[in-house]
């Protein structure tokens, strides 16, 4: 509804305020709407110059006679007439039933009409105003104020609530654009329709509110005000920086570079990042790659770009750890943080360090890490030590369950395959395991020997044990059981790339050869 009557600067109401107006309502309202506007009698014209730009498909015009002490009216030439409201009715949409709504005499419920034969009432177009009672400041118990709130702008809400009930079915909304009427809001709010008001004053909008709110707060209606919680919506996608509130990069920023590691591979620092990771993994929905990948330009940032104050930690120096070519927007909006509590890091990185004091070269399978601004415990690998020595890419997949399952026994080393094993049937085909095994004992395969799912795992090749290994493009290759000293051989080269891309330093620096000895015995 468009109350141009009153007080209203007509002025501004010019074509490019219609258009707006027109892509505002197809914004909000989508294919159809119904436009119910009130125009002063002398400016009719005008308005009917910008109907255009509105693009309504039908259009209907009335009166509306306000009731008032005497007759306004003009002289034109020789004659004097009256000074009505013009009512204009504008549709737009190209089915006629969906913005209009079917009225009966009676109070019948919509489904029963037909059944009932109730007559159904003729939409009115020319209006005449009964005698109301105009609001006041006592109706929302304010007794220090005194006068009416609308003055000569209101309506007889009655009859403009009916109007209104002509195009609204019920759930469905009617939007105020300015001059919401306090009492046709409550009348609606009550027959089940929604209500939006826009006003430019806010002195219309905050009595009306106070109004509903008096006659809820009466506990004369069977009614209560429903306070919906929005769920924010998180984009997995998003960069950690703007899911991060300030404080809270300020406190990661702080708990893994505020002692000042001078290398990627300092032991007290990588077990630091994995505290990170795990806790940053499902926050607002990021990934445990995007945690990492977060981790990795923070560490551009202290160990390239020499920035170790987290107070010095910003969205420029942010973006030094991005290449040209890389798609990253500093424009990019803050993700909206539901609370904004800091991270338990310090008890995270304490659980950690009494998992791995408990078993030094292997954590308990399915010990959780709680991280309780992910939603819930995060369940860690049995292969957490490894990620200390940076070996991050042989862990499993996120939420895949990892159990130490030994060998079958009738397929132990020494013992020949049974006749009806599937595999028999096409031996020169690779037969995998199945499960994602982890770590099989002397027993089971010659040597203690350690798995990583989807990466290392054993296998059947022409009826004998064999290994496959996943090379960098992800296809498996294939290769004859490995004795004690070739697997530990390979194991140590695996350690020493993995650190050498880590760091980006050659295999043959001392340093990084030393660590990885030290890595390699730990494992």
């Amino acid at each position: 509804m468009l109350d141009l009557c009153g007080t209203v600067d007509l002025a501004q109401w010019d074509s490019g305020a219609f258009a707006s107006l027109s892509e505002l309502l197809g914004f909000v309202c989508q294919d159809y709407w119904t436009l119910v506007v009130f125009v002063p009698c002398l400016w009719n014209l005008s308005f009917m110059t910008y109907l255009s730009a509105l693009v309504a498909t039908r259009c209907y015009t009335g009166k509306w006679v306000r009731k008032t002490a005497s007759k306004k009216t003009h002289e034109f030439g020789n004659s004097v007439w009256e000074e009505p409201d013009v009512m204009h009715i504008l549709f737009k949409g190209e089915d006629p039933r969906l913005p209009t709504h079917p009225v009966y005499e009676g109070a019948v419920a919509e489904d029963d009409a037909a059944a009932l034969r109730r007559k159904q009432k003729v939409t009115p177009t020319d209006v005449e105003e009964k005698s109301f009672k105009s609001l006041t400041f006592a109706d929302i118990g304010n007794l220090t104020q005194r006068g009416a709130q609308y003055k000569d702008g209101e309506r007889n809400s009655n009859q403009l609530c009916n109007q209104l009930l002509f195009f609204c079915g019920v759930a469905d909304a009617v939007l105020f654009l300015g001059k919401p009427h306090a009492q046709v809001v409550w009348s609606l709010l009550q027959q089940g329709r929604h209500v939006l008001a826009v006003d430019g004053d806010t002195t219309h909008l905050e009595y009306t509110v106070q109004y509903v709110t008096h006659e809820v707060s009466s506990k004369a209606y069977p009614c209560d005000f429903h306070h919906v919680v929005v769920e924010p919506v998180y984009d997995p996608n998003k960069d950690l920086f703007f899911k991060l509130t300030p404080k809270k990069r300020r406190q990661v920023y702080s708990f893994l570079y505020g002692e000042q590691p001078t290398l990627r591979f300092d032991p007290q620092y990588v077990v630091r990042k994995e505290v990170v990771i795990a806790v940053l993994q499902g926050y607002q929905g990021a990934s445990r790659a995007s945690a990492v990948s977060f981790i990795k330009r923070l560490e551009y940032v202290v160990f390239n770009e020499d920035v170790v104050d987290p107070a010095d930690f910003t969205l420029d120096n942010y973006r030094l750890a991005f290449d040209e070519d890389d798609d990253f927007n500093m424009e990019t909006e803050q993700e909206e943080s539901v609370e904004d509590d800091l991270f338990d890091l310090d008890g995270q990185l304490a659980i950690f360090n009494a998992q791995v004091s408990e078993s030094p070269s292997v954590c308990k399978p399915g010990t959780p890490l709680s991280t309780p601004t992910s939603g819930g415990p995060t369940p860690m690998s049995s292969l957490a030590p490894v990620k200390r020595g940076g070996l991050s890419r042989l862990r499993s997949s996120s939420g895949e369950p990892i159990h130490l399952t030994p060998q079958p026994k009738r397929l132990r080393p020494g013992h020949p395959v049974p006749p009806d094993h599937p595999h028999l049937k096409a031996p020169a085909i690779p037969y995998h395991m199945g499960d994602k095994h982890t770590f099989s004992t002397a027993e089971d395969w010659g040597h203690d020997i350690v798995w990583h799912p989807d990466h290392f795992q054993p296998v059947l090749l022409d009826g004998h044990r064999a290994v496959a290994v996943r090379d960098v493009s992800g296809r498996w290759i294939y290769d004859d059981r490995w004795d004690l000293d070739t697997f530990k051989s390979r194991a140590y080269d695996a350690v020493l790339e993995r650190l050498e891309e880590v760091n980006r330093r050659s295999k043959d620096d001392p340093a990084l050869r030393a660590y990885g000895e030290m890595l390699f015995d730990l494992l």
